[in-house]
């Protein structure tokens, strides 16, 4: 049973690391030198910064309405508790 569930971790750790070295476009052959994680890393982060305009947009189109629901739904809910108030 140990060495089962050892094998399967080895099988698990294998794969991580291949997937990992494959996302990197990293070759079996090649050595840490001859790794550039600048092209690596460049078009990910690129894409990011690239997606964070159109996230700024969405968050100052977003929020004056949900701050004018907020007033609105305030004025609302106290004159609702003032006429409740005043009925007999």
């Amino acid at each position: 049973m140990y060495k089962k569930s050892s094998r399967r971790r080895t099988q698990k750790l294998l794969y991580i690391s291949w997937s990992i070295a494959t996302q990197l476009n990293v070759k079996g052959g090649e050595s840490v030198a001859d790794f550039d994680i600048n092209a690596t890393l460049y078009p990910i982060i690129q894409g990011v910064v690239e997606l964070m305009p159109s996230f700024l947009d969405l968050i100052l189109a977003v929020v004056p309405v949900i701050i004018v629901m907020s007033v609105v739904g305030f004025i609302i809910k106290f004159w609702d508790q003032i006429v409740r108030m005043m009925q007999f």
